[in-house]
């Protein structure tokens, strides 16, 4: 059963970002911070999942924290709304929204998950978790979800959730879900 303890973490905006512990499957939705790079750097040093990501075969500990450090500085900022898939103590993945446009009322979804999670739906329940938090708290009218082209279980993990396909740029396809 899904618990959600909901705390509220910014306005920024006129838009109330929450942050939210999660519970779901052993698993919860966590604040990303600086004691979360080790973690993020053992699963993305990893050559399938940089494959996927950015085709980067030279992922070095610096480049998770980098990666923390920008997540922080842009959830604080409110350009993004991201959070780190937590197991046992440890971060296995993370997901959340980044160009978040109060504006245009729309947000992209991005998400990556340890290989050893491939498919067993953690990632799963709570990006729907994230996605309903998008539509619900931040009142989006539409989530878009980027993908490599080559990514074939992202494209059919797109799709699960519902998105329909728009359109293929640069190499990446391009999903949207709306507000239901």
């Amino acid at each position: 059963m899904l618990r959600a303890l909901i705390t509220i973490w910014k306005c920024v905006e006129s838009v109330t970002y929450l942050f939210l512990d999660i519970i779901c499957v052993n698993t919860m939705l966590v604040k990303i911070t600086k004691n979360h790079c080790k973690d993020i750097y053992e699963y993305a040093n990893d050559k399938d999942f940089q494959f996927y990501l950015n085709g980067n075969d030279n992922y070095i500990y610096s480049d998770a924290v980098h990666f923390v450090n920008m997540l922080i500085e842009q959830n604080l900022s409110g350009k993004r709304l991201y959070f780190g898939i937590e197991l046992q103590g440890k971060v296995v993945g993370t997901a959340g929204f980044l160009n978040i446009s109060s504006k245009d009322k729309t947000a992209e979804l991005g998400y990556g998950i340890s290989r050893n999670f491939w498919g067993t739906g953690i990632l799963r329940s709570h990006v729907i978790q994230i996605i309903e938090i998008g539509f619900s708290n931040l009142m989006l009218e539409k989530i878009l979800i980027g993908v490599k082209c080559s990514n074939y279980r992202s494209i059919s993990f797109a799709k699960k959730l519902g998105a329909s396909e728009l359109n293929t740029l640069n190499s990446r396809k391009w999903f949207q879900i709306l507000r239901p």
